[in-house]
């Protein structure tokens, strides 16, 4: 089987498409990474029409960086006519209606979505399976010298989706040796290096863009939780069926210090053997039921008919 992989390789590369890549090679198949914004168009048709793939999975099409979306959406169509290829779109935003509002069944056969609120996307007249994201394959447990008490991953900003979890992660700086990651002291891009920076930090701290979309999970719950991290995760609508709180990681409730405090002091500080424990947990749950090796597999069964959905409940690995 050959997959091609279209999405943003240059320039901060996406762990969807990273993802795509690792569980394609894992499972056997042939992975071809295409770069969709810093190419031209003509190019990438030249590569995608002469290498003639199973599927496509790409995501920035309704994106006008790069090229503009009507010239990408263009290009695609004129592949499908060519080749007959399935091409498949990835949604990960945390968004209910899309950024699109028409119908791209003559573009795409399918989309993969980051949440089970899909109502509005309907409007796209393509079949939508929910598609979460995966933790990526590690054999152990990095383990060395912790020097953070805690550190963030993401994005702080003023942007009203951001500005809540800005203040929050400010003030927490005030009580913990705290590192942020992107930030002036570290201006690299640290998105692959998971398991190292899990290694460094007795514990992590993960706060989403949006808590109230069921079922959204953005890329750090399965990335830190599969790399053996004490990932403190602000609870999300629906996370409970995915992982268990105090095994696999330790939800908190809302903006609320105090019991970031108390878990902390907890878990680490008096007993620090139950953090560990969980870390354990975690890591062996995630890369035993949650790769991308998993995920692509699963996938690829859903669309040609032989599996109803991808397996992520708690439920599906029992």
């Amino acid at each position: 089987m050959k997959i091609i992989a279209l999405g943003k390789l240059y320039n901060y590369k996406s762990f969807f498409l990273q993802g795509v890549i690792e569980g394609t090679t894992q499972n056997g198949w042939e992975a071809i990474p295409l770069e969709f914004i810093d190419e031209p168009l003509d190019r990438i048709k030249e590569i995608i029409i002469s290498n003639k793939s199973d599927y496509i999975f790409c995501h920035m099409a309704f994106s006008n960086e790069g090229s503009k979306q009507d010239s990408k959406l263009q290009m695609l169509r004129e592949v499908k006519e060519k080749t007959g290829t399935k091409i498949f779109y990835h949604m990960g935003d945390p968004r209910v209606m899309p950024r699109y509002e028409g119908n791209v069944s003559n573009v795409f056969d399918g989309a993969l979505m980051g949440s089970v609120e899909w109502e509005g996307f309907k409007i796209w007249g393509i079949p939508l399976y929910y598609w979460p994201y995966g933790c990526f394959k590690q054999d152990k447990m990095i383990e060395r010298e912790q020097i953070y008490d805690l550190i963030f991953t993401g994005t702080l900003s003023i942007n009203y989706l951001y500005q809540d979890r800005t203040r929050f992660i400010r003030m927490l700086g005030e009580h913990f040796n705290l590192e942020i990651f992107p930030s002036d002291n570290h201006p690299e891009n640290t998105s692959f290096d998971t398991s190292k920076m899990s290694a460094l930090t007795r514990g992590v701290i993960n706060v989403q863009g949006r808590h109230d979309i069921d079922m959204y999970f953005s890329v750090r719950p399965f990335q830190y939780c599969g790399a053996g991290a004490l990932n403190f995760q602000m609870y999300g609508k629906g996370m409970e069926k995915v992982f268990e709180d105090k095994k696999h990681l330790l939800f908190i409730r809302g903006f609320n210090v105090d019991e970031v405090k108390e878990l902390y002091k907890y878990y680490i500080e008096d007993h620090p053997k139950e953090g560990h424990k969980i870390r354990e947990q975690a890591f062996k749950y995630c890369q035993k039921n949650h790769t991308y090796q998993i995920r692509m597999k699963d996938l690829i069964e859903v669309i040609e008919g032989k599996r109803d959905r991808v397996r992520y409940l708690l439920e599906d690995f029992k």
